[in-house]
């Protein structure tokens, strides 16, 4: 026993711990990853979508001027036409600082120049990129500081629509996109050339665009400068969580991403450890309540074990007596001890009764012990429950006449006028039921006084409901009274439980095997009944079982 309880601490506690010991220190060393993990997963989606929605918008922008320019060209437009759409375009696009009317290869249409000296290194340039990028494919570059875009007409294949972005411009739009894409969490910051709208910092600001979130609302002069100390201090020391470039003529810009309040990862892992911790609380709570219920069954275990050996002392006592009695007898008939042929008779009547009193024994110990290795095969058929009743009360009442047993018993039986009440059962169990009942009425139902001690039992034909939510029904309803000192409430809880004895039974040395109600309620549950156990007012107890009726 005590190395079986070695092994079940062992498993229960000594290895969990470590297991638990292990995982815990890898999930607090790998928390604070995770969230890394997550935040920069969140920062690699701000800054696609900064770079993604930018270059549609100067792809729609470059798009736009292009089919404005081609329907001009359609309808055969003049040169003051076509700088009339060209000044529409812009007022309606500020990013577009001014538009560009290109014929490949010859020169520009527009703008209008007296000498094309001050154009010749973009037409150079334009005429080497639009060698160099696909057949309509859009055409971008930079020179010298501006930025330029060039689309070719889809009606006029000669003719080239092109655009120079608006650096202030772009850099508020570029500012508007950053702010969305940054959320709550994260700081974007976008560096490059010719970007610049003025951000409050005190120094070091040329090509720099910060998201707003990043600068408190209605910062005073103690805030920009703890913000500009608190940038040169991002900048310097803290590799972005993500970064990209934009898309060209753009792409000398890049993208950074920075953690908003880098201690809400520290304070993140710090509840998520702490999480951890009550986890590990609990699970180790979870491991002290089951060693509590191990020990709690050992326990029940060997109340089990101690029940068995008293059930066997019981049955030995029990048989020990009819078995001398039966000897004496015998042996006086044998010895020839008894000349009288009378008293003969009179002993070999005794033997054959006590032989019948033993084999009622004998089925009723068998019947127990089979309940008790769950091998009970019920055979149930329609019968009369009067009659079994009254059989099993008078197979009773003959083991009560054995020498020493109880005394000053006294059963009465009430049933029904009509006798006869048919319900779909196994016979030998519902015996063994009443039996059982009237057993346990003998054994604890006698009077504090020392009195006779009184058993009634009713037979009779109830309709009830099983539930309260279910019709009513009828039912064979077998209520077994004594007239004892009654169960309290807390053991009625557990009365119908295997192997539960009160403790008072045990110290009042009555034998039992803590069987016999688990057996009752059991046998009624098979047969869609139930059991109840009620004490009464003026003492003792009333044990009522249901059986339902057939016609």
């Amino acid at each position: 026993m005590k190395a079986r309880f070695l092994i079940i601490i062992l498993l229960l506690i000594i290895i969990p711990t470590i297991f638990l010991t292990f995982f815990a220190a890898n999930s607090l060393k790998e928390a604070e990853t995770m969230i890394q993990y997550r935040f920069q997963s969140i920062a690699e989606n701000a800054v696609f979508e900064v770079v993604e929605k930018l270059r549609s918008g100067i792809e729609d922008d470059l798009q736009k001027a292009a089919e404005a320019m081609n329907r001009c060209a359609l309808r055969g437009g003049s040169v003051k036409e076509f700088n009339d759409e060209a000044e529409k375009i812009k007022k309606l696009r500020l990013i577009i600082r001014d538009v560009y009317l290109f014929m490949n290869p010859w020169g520009f249409i527009r703008p209008e120049t007296e000498s094309e000296i001050s154009f010749e290194p973009l037409l150079e340039m334009l005429r080497k990129t639009i060698t160099a990028t696909p057949k309509e494919q859009p055409v971008w570059f930079s020179l010298h500081g501006k930025y330029y875009g060039f689309l070719q007409l889809t009606d006029k294949h000669d003719f080239y629509v092109g655009i120079e972005i608006n650096m202030p411009a772009f850099s508020k739009r570029l500012l508007g996109v950053m702010d969305r894409a940054a959320g709550n969490d994260l700081v974007l910051i976008a560096k490059g050339g010719g970007i610049n709208i003025g951000t409050g910092l005190a120094s070091g600001a040329e090509n720099i665009v910060i998201t707003d979130s990043f600068l408190p609302d209605n910062s005073g002069l103690e805030e920009q400068t703890a913000f500009d100390s608190e940038f040169k201090s991002v900048m310097s020391d803290e590799r972005p969580l993500a970064w990209g470039r934009l898309d060209k003529p753009m792409d000398s810009v890049r993208i950074m991403a920075f953690l908003k309040n880098p201690e809400r990862t520290v304070a993140a892992a710090i509840s998520r450890n702490r999480l951890y911790l009550w986890g590990i609380l609990l699970l180790a709570g979870g491991i002290v309540t089951g060693v509590w219920i191990v020990f709690s069954m050992s326990a029940d275990e060997i109340n089990k074990i101690i029940s068995r050996q008293d059930f066997l002392v019981g049955i030995s006592h029990d048989l020990r007596t009819p078995l001398a009695s039966m000897k004496a007898l015998a042996e006086s008939i044998f010895y020839e001890r008894v000349a009288d042929a009378e008293k003969k008779k009179r002993f070999l009547e005794i033997i054959i009764s006590e032989c019948d009193r033993l084999n009622l024994m004998t089925e009723r110990i068998l019947y127990l012990v089979r309940y008790g290795q769950d091998a009970i095969s019920l055979q149930k058929d329609v019968i009369n429950g009067v009659d079994i009743v009254i059989k099993a009360v008078d197979n009773f009442e003959k083991l009560l006449i054995l020498p020493g047993k109880v005394g000053n018993v006294k059963i009465t039986v009430r049933t029904p006028s009509d006798g006869n009440i048919n319900i779909f059962a196994d016979s030998s169990a519902v015996s063994q039921v009443v039996m059982n009942l009237l057993d346990n009425a003998v054994k604890y139902g006698k009077p504090v006084d020392g009195s006779e001690t009184l058993i009634e039992v009713l037979v009779e034909k109830i309709n009830r409901r099983k539930f309260s939510f279910t019709g009513p029904a009828g039912w064979l309803k077998i209520s077994v009274a004594d007239n004892g000192q009654g169960i309290g409430w807390v053991a009625r809880r557990r009365i119908f439980s295997r192997f539960y004895r009160e403790k008072k039974s045990k110290s009042s040395g009555i034998a039992g095997s803590g069987l016999g109600l688990a057996l009752c309620r059991y046998v009624a549950k098979e047969h869609g009944g139930w059991i109840e156990a009620r004490k009464k007012k003026e003492g003792g107890m009333v044990f009522t079982i249901y059986f339902p009726i057939v016609s």
